[in-house]
């Protein structure tokens, strides 16, 4: 069965704690089977999909692996699960790729019509693609990351504002990517379904090898300041 997982560990006064009243989910995979449970036991479980190895070796504690592309992830069902315009959302996890062949799907947040992905298409560059309505990004957009393709644990975290609709990636505390998205919203509606280690807009794409480990995802928006105390907190 899963483990229900602890909350943030920071210090006191520290910029975390201002995130922690809208911590949706925390799930340390430190569990031994599926399905694997959040922090809030708020009914929002996990399903691992696939083949996941559980018990691996992870970044801290315990890591599930995926082993086959496309087939092994981690799913949350979008009942319940807002993110839409009114709501700002930050969602930050660990992983480790095993050099398998890319592409690598990462994270993926869709309501079956509207979407934001994240891909790997090399350990030294990043995919995103967003749609709203029937309004694409104008392509794939890519950006460059220092390489992320070398058996080390690396740590992912995405931003997004809806005030400003400022969308920012960061690898390892460092930020890799931020647009302006000028299109009206990037998740059109408030029931959503959320893929880690899967790309998923309309049709099943590219998806993960490797180890996942540590997902938390915020109903809020997190500063540049938390991102590099998360990074501190597990590095």
């Amino acid at each position: 069965m899963g483990i229900y997982a602890d909350t943030v560990g920071c210090g006191p006064g520290g910029d975390l704690e201002d995130a922690e009243a809208n911590l949706q989910v925390h799930l340390k995979l430190d569990g031994n089977a599926g399905p694997l449970y959040d922090s809030t036991e708020n009914g929002n479980d996990f399903n691992a999909i696939g083949g996941l190895l559980f018990e691996e070796a992870g970044k801290d504690g315990n890591a599930l692996k995926a082993v086959t592309k496309g087939a092994d992830y981690l799913f949350l069902s979008g009942a319940g699960f807002a993110a839409d315009d009114a709501t700002d959302w930050s969602a930050n996890f660990w992983f480790k790729l095993d050099g398998s062949v890319f592409e690598q799907g990462l994270f993926s947040l869709t309501n079956g019509s509207d979407y934001f992905t994240l891909r790997l298409t090399s350990g030294t560059q990043g995919i995103v693609l967003y749609r709203a309505g029937s309004t694409n990004s104008a392509a794939n957009v890519t950006f460059a990351i220092s390489d992320v393709d070398d058996g080390a644990w690396h740590m992912v975290t995405i931003t997004y504002n809806t005030t400003t609709r400022l969308l920012s990636i960061y690898f390892d505390n460092v930020l890799a990517y931020s647009v302006t998205i000028t299109i009206a919203k990037v998740i059109d509606g408030s029931i959503c379904d959320l893929y880690i280690g899967l790309e998923q807009d309309n049709a099943l794409r590219d998806g993960m090898t490797g180890w996942l480990d540590e997902f938390k995802y915020w109903d809020y928006l997190l500063t540049t300041g938390m991102v590099g105390e998360l990074f501190t907190l597990h590095d």
